[in-house]
């Protein structure tokens, strides 16, 4: 009995190694005897994708060129059981949600359910995983929980994004610009510079530019929509000696573009003493016939004359009455050393990194010309970490991986709530300061044992500490004579579940052909809500959620076919879902909302994905996602919008119960020697609303299914470095809805995606 891996397996080990080293900054992509090859780094080591037992997609730099995809909310649509949350769509939030797992809050200091890794740095707030994608290798999407290797805060999964590192003996350089609809340009560049054998620079660039929007705001009658971005990052990578490599990467940037506007959602009956209007009561929209928050306030205080009609929306996001507030600023700086030593019987690693971001936000939260709900907000988050790992390099019967990583992280926020219109409410303006401290420490392993040359085992384990402090917490209203509703807030909370990991059972049926199962836990931490507090009750800590995943695998590739073929069957066991729970604030008499762990929930699903090359220069990718996430019945009671006292039950939202996506691309090579590029893109997903307690529930939360289609003509010319693209996104023009959001008081507003984008661009690689 061989206790070692198949000739199969050394060859694609060798191969992924080679060209992940080599064709990092082009495709990912490695040409074997058989099929192409997708290097993925998803176990900390690099391989190829079909040989790891984790149910991923892979997103490549040049699928996000083709489409000319440039946010991390974008490159959701690309991958199965998955899609990104944002509170406020384009304000740098974004959370994922993957097989259902993922909280849906609109706080920076929260932590997301699926931890993002930029260059393998862990981004600790949800604002820092809002990357520029430019000059990008690739993005993996790990999907269930990777508690064992990722650590914290990964129960939906983890999401690696790697850019392209400099690389040694070679002069390369690529420029790119476009110009597309609603007068949006971009520019991007790069320039590698080889100085020496062993040292090289690389230096990129990402510019975007927009003088227009596709929202137009009736309070002005201005378009709303511009974009002020850039990005810059170098890379230098040093070979020391034969064994020691380091490379150092500087990045930072600046974002002041606008950020989606609400349409106001009309809740309210035409009688000075406001309550639900009579169609909302029945279970329909009648904007006709109900009045915004914000129209309810200036009828309740005798100014009709004043009521906007919500009618003159266009009712698919293009036209509302919102306020231009909408914008967001944001500086930031990030560094990260890489050294690596590489003998012939281990490696060693180290990881030091540095991120400081400055964050702010305008938002007009009413939806309406006039200052109803208005907050401002700045966010400072600093943060260092260190990782160290050694692991073993030879294959054998025992590969093995140890790793500790430690974490300090700063979190300073300032933020004013702008009430002056709202005489209902009557608070008028409030003011939020608090301090966050974070501090982790963990150590983890990971073993492989080869029982054959087909059986193996995969064990991972962690073991996390965390403290979490909350201080300085005081909300008031900034007069001359400042009225503290609380002063001195202060909290402490720890992680109470520390050890996470996994064990998962391979078996190679034969050198095409993986079975595997896995047991895998993980964890999110607990925390403090980092909205308006108006009594120390509602900073008290929430605890970690805990997810227990059983899933079933199964990968082959056809060599005769050109086709893989990767399957998944999944179960979950949720504990202590956190999420929003609703109760009367005794103050201002509106219900507020209040971060705490809701209940337990239950998550089963199955994932298929294809790739196929029917013919020469044909590719074609299908996924398909099928996913029942519930509650379990029980757990804390909250509030519906009727304000009765209900349970989490019944599906959850932003889990759609089904998604998917086809990709068909063609290469083909004319007689002229010019290459003509095309790619079509189709993607969908069902329903997403959730189960809901009541019609009126129902009526203001109801998500609809989406479909979305995308694609793109690249021309390349014969013997020149340069080519020429033609994109657009969602061609068809769909009206989709993809978010409802209250303020905490009695406003609520509705969003929309972006109608139909199309572009020019211009791109050459020397």
């Amino acid at each position: 009995m061989k206790m070692f891996p198949t000739d199969m397996q050394c060859k694609r080990a060798v191969l992924a190694t080679a060209v992940f080293a080599s064709a990092l900054p082009h495709l990912v992509l490695a040409q074997s005897a058989d099929l192409e090859q997708i290097v993925v780094t998803a176990r900390k080591r690099l391989e190829a994708s079909i040989d790891v037992p984790i149910s991923m997609d892979v997103i490549s730099g040049a699928t996000m060129q083709d489409f000319h995809l440039t946010t991390l909310a974008e490159l959701a649509n690309f991958s199965s059981n998955a899609g990104l949350f944002e509170d406020m769509p384009g304000a740098g939030i974004p959370t994922w949600v993957i097989r259902g797992v993922g909280l849906q809050d609109f706080n920076s200091n929260n932590t997301p359910t699926a931890g993002v890794y930029v260059d393998g740095a862990y981004q600790v707030a949800t604002v820092m995983g809002n990357a520029a994608l430019f000059d990008v290798a690739q993005l993996e999407v790990l999907k269930g929980p990777q508690g064992g290797l990722y650590g914290r805060n990964t129960t939906g999964g983890a999401v690696l994004l790697n850019s392209n590192r400099a690389q040694l003996g070679q002069y390369e350089s690529a420029l790119s610009a476009s110009y597309a609809r609603w007068q949006q340009t971009q520019v991007t560049g790069m320039v590698n510079v080889p100085f020496a054998d062993n040292v090289a620079l690389r230096l990129s660039a990402n510019v975007e530019d927009g003088r227009d929007g596709w929202q137009q705001s009736l309070a002005t009658g201005d378009s709303h929509g511009e974009k002020q971005r850039y990005d810059l990052r170098s890379w230098l990578t040093w070979q020391l000696s034969d064994g020691w490599s380091a490379r150092w990467k500087v990045q930072g940037g600046k974002d002041d573009s606008d950020i989606t506007l609400g349409s106001s959602i009309g809740l309210y009956d035409r009688s000075r003493r406001p309550g639900l209007c009579q169609p909302l009561l029945q279970g329909q929209r009648d904007d006709s016939q109900c009045l915004s928050f914000a129209g309810a306030n200036r009828l309740a205080f005798g100014r009709p004359e004043l009521i906007e009609p919500l009618t003159a929306q266009s009712g698919d996001g293009r036209v509302v009455l919102s306020s231009p507030l909408n914008t967001q600023t944001t500086d930031y700086v990030s560094t990260l050393v890489e050294l690596e030593w590489l003998s012939d019987d281990f490696s060693f690693k180290s990881l030091s990194a540095y991120d400081h971001y400055d964050y702010g936000v305008a938002l007009d939260l009413d939806g309406s010309n006039g200052e109803f709900g208005h907050r401002i907000s700045t966010s400072d988050i600093e943060v260092f970490s260190q990782e160290f790992r050694i692991g073993s390099v030879t294959p054998g019967a025992l590969q093995w991986l140890v790793g500790v990583v430690l974490s300090d992280e700063r979190f300073s926020e300032r933020r004013d709530f702008n009430l002056r219109d709202n005489l209902l409410v009557g608070l008028g303006r409030g003011r939020l300061n608090y301090e966050q401290d974070t501090e982790s420490q963990a150590v983890y392993g990971d073993l492989t044992l080869a029982f054959s040359e087909r059986l193996s085992l995969n064990a991972t384990a962690r073991y996390t500490n965390e403290d979490k402090s909350y201080y300085d917490g005081d909300f008031y209203t900034p007069t001359a004579n400042p009225f503290y509703l609380v002063k001195d807030l202060a909290a402490d909370y720890q992680l109470q579940e520390r050890l996470t990991g996994s064990f998962t059972l391979s078996y190679q049926l034969n050198e095409t052909q993986l079975v595997y199962a896995s047991v895998s836990r993980a964890f999110k931490s607990g925390g403090f809500y980092g909205g308006f507090p108006f009594s120390a009750v509602e900073i008290t800590p929430y605890g970690e959620e805990v997810l227990v995943a059983k899933e079933l695998g199964y990968k082959r590739q056809w060599s005769a076919l050109d086709l893989t073929l990767e399957a998944a069957l999944f179960s979950y066991d949720y504990q202590d879902v956190q999420g929003f729970v609703r109760s009367i604030n005794p103050l201002t008499g509106t219900a507020i909302d209040q971060l705490d762990n809701q209940s337990d929930a239950r998550h089963d699903g199955a994932e298929l994905k294809l790739l196929w090359n029917p013919a020469e220069g044909w590719q074609v990718a299908t996924t398909l996602g099928w996913l029942d996430a519930r509650f379990v019945p029980g757990g804390k009671t909250t509030l519906n919008m009727l304000r009765q006292q209900i349970k989490p039950e019944g599906q959850r939202p932003y889990a759609p119960k089904w998604d998917g996506n086809v990709e068909v691309s063609k290469r083909a090579q004319l007689g002229t020697g010019h290459n003509l590029l095309w790619s079509v893109h189709y993607h969908f997903n069902s329903d997403s609303s959730g189960q809901q307690s009541s019609l009126v529930d129902a009526a203001i939360n109801k998500l609809p299914a989406i479909s979305t289609l995308a694609a793109s003509l690249t021309w390349e010319f014969a013997d020149s470095p340069w080519s020429v693209q033609l994109w657009g996104q969602n061609l068809a023009d769909k009206v989709y809805r993809t978010r409802v959001k209250n303020d905490g008081l009695n406003s609520f507003i509705e969003f929309f995606g972006q109608p139909r984008s199309f572009g020019l661009g211009v791109s050459a690689q020397f």
